[in-house]
């Protein structure tokens, strides 16, 4: 037993040695994202310059869009991998036969949006815009909201 005592020795350093040395660096997988200009996209910004992603393995390539709809477009078209966007572009995405699945789904409409009329304006209430020329993005809850 004692003859064998300093390979055992020798094996639990060697072990010891290997535990302790980083491993080599592993090549980071590739992801494409969009990020909303809204206060919506500041959790991906912030994600990203601080490195969270590349902590988690990956190489993010992130393109802004002001509307969901954009993202989804650009995600089509093959330029992005994941998209954060409302609940109406991913339904018309959908409609329109695209293969892509839904992680999750958080709707901030309510405390995000807002009808916005000069001061001097006699409209007080959503109701008091029927029959008006009301601008909006196309293709968005927004108009959905709208239009229902």
């Amino acid at each position: 037993m004692i003859r064998n005592s300093p390979f055992v020795l020798l094996a639990v350093v060697m072990a010891s040695v290997a535990l302790a040395t980083p491993a080599q660096t592993q090549k980071l997988v590739p992801l494409r994202i969009a990020v909303h200009t809204a206060v919506i996209g500041a959790a991906d910004v912030i994600a990203i310059r601080q490195g969270f992603y590349k902590q988690e393995g990956l190489d993010v390539e992130w393109r802004r869009f002001a509307l969901g709809k954009d993202g989804r477009d650009a995600m089509i078209a093959g330029a992005l991998d994941v998209n954060a966007t409302a609940t109406t572009p991913f339904i018309v995405g959908l409609e329109k036969g695209v293969p892509y699945t839904a992680i999750a789904v958080n709707s901030l409409f309510c405390g995000t949006n807002h009808v916005v009329v000069l001061k001097a304006s006699d409209i007080n209430s959503i109701g008091q815009l029927k029959g008006k020329r009301v601008a909006l993005p196309k293709g968005t809850v927004t108009e959905h909201v709208f239009l229902t």
